[in-house]
């Protein structure tokens, strides 16, 4: 699987972003960090075992927003401890 499954609004909350479930950047959705718009999603399973396929609801998707110049806004993916 990429992990540049690499979309939903951003939602900001009073102190930070919000995360995006990844289901929802697979249904269409999309995440802007920055000037930095993340559109387009798509999972590919390269597994033979389709019961490994990770649950993409547990999957948390948030922007960065001030990243600096190196790297610059981007997104952080937390995996919910499935994919160890």
């Amino acid at each position: 699987m990429k992990k540049t499954l690499l979309t939903l609004a951003l939602a900001l909350a009073a102190g930070g972003a919000q995360a995006i479930p990844m289901s929802d950047l697979l249904a269409g959705g999309e995440i802007v960090a920055g000037d930095k718009r993340f559109y387009g999603w798509t999972a590919n399973w390269l597994g033979s075992a389709p019961a490994l396929l990770p649950n993409y609801g547990l999957i948390d998707v948030t922007a960065l927003h001030d990243g600096g110049l190196k790297p610059g806004p981007g997104i952080n993916i937390d995996a919910g401890g499935q994919m160890t």
